[in-house]
């Protein structure tokens, strides 16, 4: 069916992978090796386009602009587990799955991250393969664009740090001068001491 077709698609072109749908024949496979490549690079794409939009928006919003980036990175990583939480229950419930809680929540990140171990895969109802489509390309994208406040919080950190080392390094140096300065002072007057002792 076109809705089976879509949800293989983006198992495979999001890597997700959860290995019970698999091609058997050899055509098959020879047909499928293009689209992984081209398809791969094309979703990278996408997705990349969907981060962008999603950052531009929450840097946008009034509320998060005030709030650091830290904050950001927090408030990012609660979202995600809320949506984990959510979409992993009713991934479940949708699929008539009697999962607990933490295997709602472990089933969402294993497809959020990507990995798919295969151990939980929602393919009982057409209901859980539409949600799990919309849970995959919804996931991947909160989950980069949390990666990238926390790359743009890693950077702002080794920037301020290099800024604290070059000003310790000119400080540094500043505080030898001084301390140079003193001991040539000092070598001049002791110096001195026996001239003054002979003219007195």
């Amino acid at each position: 069916s076109l809705l089976d077709g879509v949800y293989f698609a983006t198992v495979t072109l999001s890597t997700v992978g959860y290995g019970h749908m698999a091609p058997r024949s050899r055509t098959t496979r020879l047909r499928l090796c293009p689209m992984l490549v081209f398809g791969v690079i094309s979703v990278g794409s996408i997705t990349s386009f969907l981060v962008d939009s999603v950052k531009t928006r929450m840097e946008t919003c009034s509320w998060l602009r005030r709030c650091g980036r830290r904050r950001r990175i927090g408030l990012s990583l609660l979202m995600l587990l809320a949506f984990a939480a959510c979409s992993g229950s009713a991934l479940g419930a949708a699929g008539g799955e009697e999962w607990s809680w933490h295997e709602a929540v472990y089933f969402a990140l294993v497809t959020m991250t990507t990995v798919g171990y295969g151990d939980y895969a929602p393919v009982r109802s057409d209901l859980q393969k539409t949600l799990a489509v919309f849970l995959i390309w919804a996931s991947i994208t909160l989950l980069a664009a949390l990666f990238g406040f926390v790359s743009a919080e890693v950077e702002s950190i080794e920037a301020s740090l290099a800024t604290s080392l070059a000003k310790m390094k000119l400080m540094r140096s500043r505080v030898g001068q001084r301390v140079l300065m003193c001991c040539k002072a000092y070598v001049c007057l002791d110096s001195l001491v026996p001239i003054l002792a002979i003219v007195a």
